[in-house]
């Protein structure tokens, strides 16, 4: 019996050696807690980690439990206490991440705590946990999230920008441009009137010259409507009509426009954003959808704008709109999330394609906010 007893204390203390030399060489902390009635909180165990770590030695957080919450930063606090509470009724694994800082002359660092719990008693649930320092990674994301930001404001702006070049050009062209042509027009007009006894040859080439004139003044007016099309300032829905109109007598496609209001009041920056975005679905629809009907909806509901364009083509699939060249149905959804807004699409293969498109009514009041702050 000595001699099992003996066995029994050599397994132990090896057993205590093994678990120093695992937590001496871990980068972090190894812990037990425990939670008992009435919030009353103990640290049975906590490996030499802390004091590098926490900047606390094990044996003061064992004697003070209290010492670890003190270095929480005050705004973690709650959701470090929600997080515990909710694994010790559940019995589910506690995960946390938070910031710690010793005292104000000290870095302030980012933890994460994972730790296993199991109920000793009615009242008392232990667990036994790590904390690591993840400062490196989140400050990594905040980086990425600032950067990501930091595009979104600069595609924003370059959007806006190419919008105001757009507008100075057509207005280049349907004045500058148009006038010149009109006033070509009537001077071939007058110059053929003052001729007398016309030939075959030159009714002809007369009849020509007036034909081709005609042409690029029309040309010029498209153009002009497509860089920035004064139709937005009769509002967003007279726009989608009139686009609906111009493209389907183009595509020759038979359509369907439905608008649960004549006028929908919006900013005219979200105006241009949902135009923009319909043409570009008009686009995609021109190019692979081999469509030969066109279902449009315009609607608002609870300061939501709502957007829904069915064809009846050949659908899309996942792979297409994976694709990484797919730049029009990137570029829609980036804008749609700028916004604050959702791109949905959904196909049947040979079938139907339809995209959705929600915004917020007050997304460039909401964008303008976010960029001040």
């Amino acid at each position: 019996m000595p001699d099992k007893l003996k066995q029994l204390q050599l397994d132990l203390q090896e057993n205590e050696e093994r678990l120093r030399s695992i937590s001496s060489n871990f980068p972090g902390v190894m812990f037990q807690f425990m939670l008992k009635e009435q919030n009353k909180i103990s640290f049975p165990y906590v490996s030499d980690g802390s004091l590098m770590l926490l900047g606390l030695h094990p044996d003061a957080i064992v004697d003070k439990p209290d010492l670890f919450l003190d270095v929480v930063m005050p705004q973690d606090k709650l959701s470090y206490s929600e997080s515990m509470a909710a694994s010790a009724n559940s019995l589910s694994p506690w995960h946390w991440e938070g910031r710690i800082q010793l005292d104000k002359n000290t870095e302030l660092k980012w933890i994460s705590l994972s730790a296993t719990p199991k109920r000793i008693s009615d009242d008392v649930v232990l667990w036994d946990g790590i904390v690591i320092d993840v400062t490196r990674s989140k400050l990594a994301e905040t980086e990425i999230a600032s950067s990501r930001e930091q595009l979104a404001e600069l595609s924003s702006y370059l959007q806006k920008i190419k919008e105001q070049e757009r507008a100075r050009v057509a207005k280049e062209i349907d004045g500058d441009i148009g006038d010149i042509l009109t006033t070509i027009k009537n001077e071939l007009l007058s110059w053929d009137e003052d001729v007398a006894n016309k030939s075959a040859t030159y009714i002809k080439k007369a009849g020509l010259i007036e034909s081709l004139v005609d042409q690029v003044i029309d040309s010029s007016r498209r153009i002009s409507m497509d860089l920035h099309p004064e139709i937005l300032d009769c509002g967003i829905v007279a726009a989608i009509k009139w686009q609906t109109k111009e493209f389907c007598e183009r595509e020759k496609i038979r359509y369907r426009v439905t608008c649960d209001s004549d006028e929908i009041p919006l900013d005219s920056d979200l105006s241009v954003a949902i135009f923009r975005a319909f043409q570009e679905t008009l686009a995609n629809i021109s190019k692979h959808a081999n469509a030969s009907r066109l279902q449009v909806r315009l609607s608002e509901k609870d300061e939501w704008i709502y957007l829904e364009v069915t064809d009846n083509g050949r659908g899309i699939s996942d792979q297409d709109i994976k694709k990484s060249k797919s730049f029009g149905i990137r570029g829609m959804r980036e804008r749609c999330q700028q916004l604050g807004g959702y791109l949905l699409i959904t196909a049947k293969s040979e079938k139907w394609t339809k995209i959705s498109i929600s915004i917020p009514v007050n997304a460039m009041e909401m964008s303008s906010r976010d960029s001040m702050n």
